[in-house]
Parts: C-alpha cells; structure tokens; sequence
C-alpha cells in the first residue's frame, strides 16, 4: 500500500505540482488549502506524512476570497496539541516557508523547530530536495 500525504498549502499551482510529482512517485497525495479544512481531513482519514505551509489561512471567507486570520499553522499546531487521537499527533511534519523578509526564513525554522517538525524546507523547493525530505521522514531511502 502507497504512503498517504496531506499537503496543507495555500497556493493552489504549487499544492498541484507537488500533487503531480509525488502521485508520480507512488504516493497517495491529498490537498487541504486551509488549517479548517485539513483538521476536516484528518479526522477523517488517516495519513502517514503532512507538509505544512507556514502562511495559510485559517479559513477562507467565500463571500470574498480573503482568508479569515492568517496564522493558520498556528491553529493547526494548537489543534494538534490539543487532540486526543494519538495517531495524528504522531504524523511526522514537512515544514515548508517562502518568507523573504530579512531574518524571517531562520525564525520560521525556529518556529517549527518548537513545534518539532521533521523538516524543514525553504521555498521555492526543489523537486529532488521535497522527495528526499518525504522519503527521509517516511523511512524508505
């Protein structure tokens, strides 16, 4: 049976080239573009991998297209905090950043580091580096 990855990423053309290289490599890849709608997810299905965007939304307000508070992370990482379904806690975490703001790609590494992501990853990512940092944290080099 193919590992099962859920991609938590706001943007839509990335989420779907991700989606195209993985589902190449066998892997089963499922896309939530929101915290709100990967909690959704998650509940309901079971995954071996999550690669988590830094930036998204918590949800997206449909009347406008805007997100609804933009520390989605945060609100996953609360979530995740505050399960009691051992089987998601134990999920390891591709952590992902594109921010370019001076000093901010080492203190998203510092974030996710506190909230012991397996990896992390800075944009834009390289096919080959994403593949290696799935296969590092699935087990099988």
């Amino acid at each position: 049976m193919s590992k099962r990855i859920l991609i938590i990423e706001d943007d839509f053309d990335l989420s779907r080239q991700w989606n195209k290289l993985l589902q190449s490599h066998g892997y089963q890849v499922d896309l939530s573009y929101t915290a709100q709608e990967a909690i959704i997810v998650l509940n309901n299905d079971k995954f071996d991998l999550i690669i988590l965007d830094r930036a998204i939304f918590i949800h997206t307000d449909l009347n406008n297209s805007h997100g609804i508070i933009s520390d989605g992370a945060e609100a996953f990482f609360k979530y995740l905090r505050e399960t009691d379904q051992a089987h998601i806690k134990a999920i390891p975490i591709i952590g992902v950043s594109g921010f370019k703001v001076r000093g901010s790609i080492k203190r998203t590494q510092r974030y996710f580091l506190d909230h012991q992501v397996a990896e992390f990853l800075e944009k834009p990512i390289r096919p080959s580096a994403l593949l290696n940092a799935v296969k590092n944290c699935l087990g099988n080099n």
